[in-house]
């Protein structure tokens, strides 16, 4: 399509292509779901003919670019919700977090506990901090302390042993904690997990601060949480009875008589099931453990506190493969604490 517009000097056409969207003038801009960093260029070009004239047509160019800067912004979340039940007085038990870095950039944050938060009825106490690093489901030993800092090569941390957390990534982190005895039922107790940034400067800016030259790749640094810091409160709730599972591997047995983990190994598992209070009834129990991954289920290898239990939907309280496909069940019902199960299964490595 051409226009011709008349001047007293010119007739002039005017075609106009704008590549690469709005130029966006800000002193600082941020987005963020772009990378800190990231240069966005945008170009104009104008193609024009003089005097309505046949000649080759005359283009033109103008371009602007800007930096995107990064933005401090971190997301902390209590998994258990509304809270978790426990027992009084009860050792180890353990409230679960997940920290995002919801930031376009690397930021690095220091974990802090506080179990002295306003609006409950006792402080747990002898509060430990984990880390997620063994990419087991819950708290195991082989997860990772967080001490002041973390000592693991399974995550990335920064000079001082805090997660170093790209754009998006997130962890799980675990307090673990004492229960008072003697508490009433329906007693919490709160514990706040924050997570704070460690660039500098960032613990003192307020919602919207400005940080020149800090940022990723010496962009600015933008705060989109008050100080640089973010919080969730966990919630311990007292009952007079709680059921506690834990899974461990009781043993490895090769086919040379040893303990290595090699094809035709046999793994067994213990799960203890412990109904623990002062008083009180778990009702309907049922536990499910599906057969892992790349293992075999051992016909016949179910005991329960140390009786063997048939692989059969019968009088017994277990079976395997009946009740849930390649799954062992067992069906407790009604356990009055404090009672304790112990529950032994065998695999073999395929």
């Amino acid at each position: 399509m051409k226009n011709i517009y008349n001047t007293n000097l010119y007739k002039v056409t005017y075609f106009i292509l704008i590549f690469l969207g709005l130029i966006t003038l800000f002193n600082n801009v941020y987005a963020a779901g772009i990378l800190a960093g990231t240069s966005i260029k945008n170009t104009v070009e104008v193609t024009y003919f003089i005097n309505d004239s046949t000649d080759q047509s005359k283009t033109e160019y103008a371009s602007s670019a800007f930096t995107v800067d990064e933005i401090i912004n971190v997301s902390v979340v209590s998994l258990d919700t509304p809270a978790r039940v426990v027992a009084t007085p009860a050792t180890d038990v353990v409230l679960s977090y997940q920290i995002t870095n919801t930031g376009n950039g690397n930021e690095a944050y220091k974990l802090e506990m506080n179990p002295l938060v306003s609006g409950d009825e006792f402080e747990p106490n002898n509060l430990k901090l984990w880390i997620e690093t063994n990419d087991l489901p819950g708290l195991q030993s082989t997860d990772t302390p967080y001490i002041n800092a973390i000592a693991s090569s399974s995550i990335a941390t920064d000079n001082e042993g805090h997660p170093l957390l790209t754009a998006d990534q997130s962890i799980i982190a675990y307090i673990e904690a004492t229960i008072p005895p003697l508490l009433n039922k329906d007693d919490e107790g709160h514990v706040a997990l924050s997570a704070v940034s460690t660039t500098p400067g960032a613990t003192t800016k307020p919602l919207g601060g400005v940080l020149e030259n800090v940022g990723d790749k010496g962009t600015a640094l933008v705060n989109l949480v008050e100080l640089g810091t973010a919080s969730a409160v966990g919630i311990y709730q007292v009952s007079p009875v709680q059921l506690n599972l834990h899974k461990t591997v009781l043993s490895v047995v090769d086919p040379f008589g040893g303990d290595t983990v090699i094809t035709n190994a046999k793994v067994t598992y213990q799960i203890n099931i412990d109904v623990v209070g002062d008083n009180g009834t778990i009702e309907q129990i049922v536990i499910q453990d599906p057969t892992p991954d790349n293992m075999n289920y051992i016909a016949g290898s179910m005991f329960l506190n140390g009786t063997a239990l048939s692989d059969q939907q019968d009088a017994d309280v277990g079976d395997f493969n009946q009740s849930r496909h390649d799954a062992i069940t067992l069906s407790l019902g009604d356990v009055s604490a404090p009672t304790s199960h112990v529950l032994t299964i065998s695999y073999k490595i395929n």
